[in-house]
């Protein structure tokens, strides 16, 4: 949508790529807004912007970019199996297809719900699926599945397109052969995350983010979080192996420590959220 006011009154025209869209079967400009007939992802993403114009000016938009929501086809190949002992880390990567704007993940076990919990993390940032101590019991087939994070997408369909090829995990029972305490370890280092504001867009989306930290040991790690050097924002909301901000600024940009422990010591790890945004005059030309 575009609408201006000037005198005389402006008329309109758009812009694709900085390219002008012809008016025509597919495109049509009413009253300064846009419509476009039956819109293609091969043909219509890009960039677009209104331009509304006078004999005194023209005035032009910020700029809107148009893109579909889509989730790709999955790698069918056979997917090699597991073997470990009772009591190390399982993990079994996801390996999601392409997807815009973003995914989220589930994890099936012998067609059964894998349900997330202190001993259990399934990734917001790749599905990768992490379980600490495994057991005998941990065993079996597994598969990724995997929806469109779009709110309005549907979520419906059927679970083996929409799901990995399965991987077949054996847990050797050790018989309490060597089953003993053992200290935490860290499953993979934390990333840094970088938040970057853009104006150019009609709204700036709230920027939400989740930063992921994992441990193995026996007895299974609890996991606490703190912000380095300042407390954790009140927008923070730690959840065991999980912190998650939500509308994220220039003030929850830091150094965050994730800290894993049982009875045996502890072990810790640390990422930072770095807040990008283009510049902005402070005073305009008197």
């Amino acid at each position: 949508q575009c609408s201006a006011i000037g005198n005389p009154e402006p008329t309109y025209e758009w812009e694709r790529d900085s390219v002008p869209v012809q008016v025509g079967e597919r495109y049509s400009i009413i009253g300064g807004n846009l419509t476009i007939m039956n819109p293609s992802n091969t043909t219509d993403i890009g960039t677009y912007r209104c331009i509304a114009s006078n004999s005194v000016g023209k005035e032009i938009s910020r700029t809107a970019t148009l893109r579909f929501a889509f989730i790709g086809e999955w790698d069918r190949t056979a997917r090699a199996p597991k073997t470990i002992n009772e009591g190390d880390l399982l993990s079994v990567t996801c390996n999601p297809p392409p997807a815009h704007p973003g995914l989220k993940f589930s994890w099936y076990k012998d067609n059964n719900f894998v349900i997330p919990d202190h001993r259990v993390l399934i990734s917001d940032q790749n599905g990768d699926l992490y379980i600490a101590s495994a057991r005998v019991s941990d065993s079996g087939s597994y598969r990724c599945r995997v929806t469109s994070a779009d709110p309005n997408a549907d979520t419906n369909g059927n679970i083996d397109d929409q799901s990995s090829p399965p991987t077949v995990v054996t847990v050797n029972d050790q018989q309490n052969q060597n089953l003993v305490d053992t200290q935490p370890i860290m499953a993979f280092k934390m990333q840094d995350v970088t938040v970057v504001r853009k104006p150019t867009v009609e709204e700036d989306d709230e920027s939400s983010v989740t930063m992921e930290c994992f441990a193995n040991g026996r007895p299974v790690p609890t996991i606490s979080w703190e912000r380095v050097g300042a407390p954790l924002p009140t927008k923070a909301r730690p959840s065991n192996a999980k912190l998650v901000i939500t509308d994220v600024t220039q003030d929850e940009a830091g150094t965050y420590r994730c800290t894993a422990r049982n009875n045996l010591g502890t072990v810790s790890d640390q990422a930072r959220i770095i807040f990008n945004s283009p510049p902005e005059f402070l005073n305009y030309i008197a």
